[in-house]
């Protein structure tokens, strides 16, 4: 489990921020007060919720995407 991620934010939008930690990308939905209390900061550390559930399914999509990254859903 997840307790939370500190690191530099490489993308932000109202509904969703990019942290990179040490190289590593982690794609983390935000609330819009959370959006509010770090969109002039270039590092942050949020505390991760992890809603996990039986039924859901998951895919990998090896194109590259956004700037030549690749992305799990």
């Amino acid at each position: 489990m997840i307790e939370y991620i500190k690191g530099d934010i490489a993308e932000i939008t109202p509904a969703m921020v990019v942290l990179d930690c040490n190289g590593m990308g982690y794609g983390i939905n935000i609330s819009l007060n959370t959006y509010s209390a770090i969109q002039n900061q270039s590092n942050t550390k949020l505390y991760i919720y992890e809603a996990i559930r039986e039924d859901a399914t998951y895919s990998t999509d090896s194109r590259p995407n956004r700037n030549g990254s690749y992305f799990c859903y």
